[in-house]
């Protein structure tokens, strides 16, 4: 099932980045697999997983740097009663095939809004949010879009602090910025290196990845922002910031680049999103629309989870 996912991963351009077999190889390694639907020799829908195994038994989740799995239906030039029925259909069969599971628990794409056969199964659904700038829009109109104080956040980078940015750095130049987030909060970083740098590695392989650091007149890193992007979206993946300069507008500016970077590849840009109060408050100071997403779940009773326990541990013994 994964060579052909792998081959049609290739072929569909649509596919989110986040949903690629290479992406998945990445964050997960070998726990990841996918249920597939085929019509005429042809992939029409799919539902990729990551897992991890506790007791025997298997846990879907969503890993880190990942900001939607979840299904992907080929849409139909039909009747929206069609399509439904089709998008149905298809739930359907994938929920089929997923692997006996003491927990699932996905993040899906904003795009996939119909979740019916997930709910008629017992599963549950929390709306997240995410904020988005569309490919149509110029760097003009999203600067006016921009409430102020961000715009005077990026002049005071450039003009006062006098910062430029450079693309051109090592990823531990970024990684030392990034640790600096959950330091000064006095959190552990929620991913280790190898796997950012197994991110950022394969997605340098595809060319479809971009670091932008903001750097003073004396050599200084600020901040930095990392983007990855697929046939539609960039994704701000991660930022990071330097405690001493963090008020120098240095991150405001590296978003600012990044966002026209996008625009100027044809890209929509995607703020990835964050529940987190001050965290939505500054990515919405940049004009972006809000766009909510789906994540569904589902998770087995204390006795159920207790059962299977017993069952493992006695296919163990025998």
């Amino acid at each position: 099932m994964k060579e052909k996912y792998r081959r049609f991963c290739r072929e569909e351009a649509l596919v989110p980045i986040f949903c690629m077999d290479w992406w998945l190889d990445a964050i997960a390694g070998e726990n990841w697999g996918v249920c597939l639907i085929e019509r005429n020799g042809r992939v029409i829908a799919s539902l990729p997983y990551v897992y991890r195994r506790a007791y025997g038994m298997r846990y879907f989740y969503q890993p880190p740097l990942t900001q939607c799995l979840g299904p992907w239906i080929r849409e139909l030039d039909a009747k929206e009663a069609t399509k439904l029925a089709n998008e149905i259909e298809c739930l359907e069969g994938l929920m089929s095939q997923l692997p006996e599971f003491a927990s699932f628990a996905q993040n899906w794409h904003f795009s996939q809004t119909n979740w019916l056969p997930f709910y008629w199964n017992g599963f549950r659904q929390s709306v997240k949010y995410t904020y988005r700038l569309e490919a149509t829009q110029t760097p003009d109109s999203v600067w006016q879009c921009m409430r102020p104080n961000i715009r005077r956040e990026i002049r005071k980078a450039r003009q006062r602090e006098k910062l430029t940015i450079v693309c051109d750095r090592r990823f531990d130049d970024f990684w030392k910025l990034n640790k600096h987030v959950f330091e000064r909060q006095g959190l552990r970083t929620p991913y280790p290196k190898a796997l950012v740098e197994a991110v950022e590695g394969k997605a340098s392989q595809h060319a479809c990845r971009r670091m932008f650091f903001a750097v003073d007149n004396k050599g200084c890193l600020h901040a930095a922002a990392f983007i990855v992007w697929d046939a539609h979206t960039a994704y701000y993946l991660m930022g990071g910031v330097d405690p001493l300069h963090r008020t120098s507008g240095a991150m405001s500016l590296c978003l600012w680049e990044a966002i026209k970077y996008s625009l100027s590849i044809g890209r929509n840009f995607d703020f990835e999103g964050s529940m987190i109060r001050s965290v939505e408050r500054f990515f919405r100071g940049f004009g972006a629309v809000q766009v909510p997403y789906y994540r569904v779940w589902r998770g087995r009773s204390v006795r159920q989870k207790f059962n299977l326990m017993l069952r493992s541990m006695k296919r163990d013994e025998s």
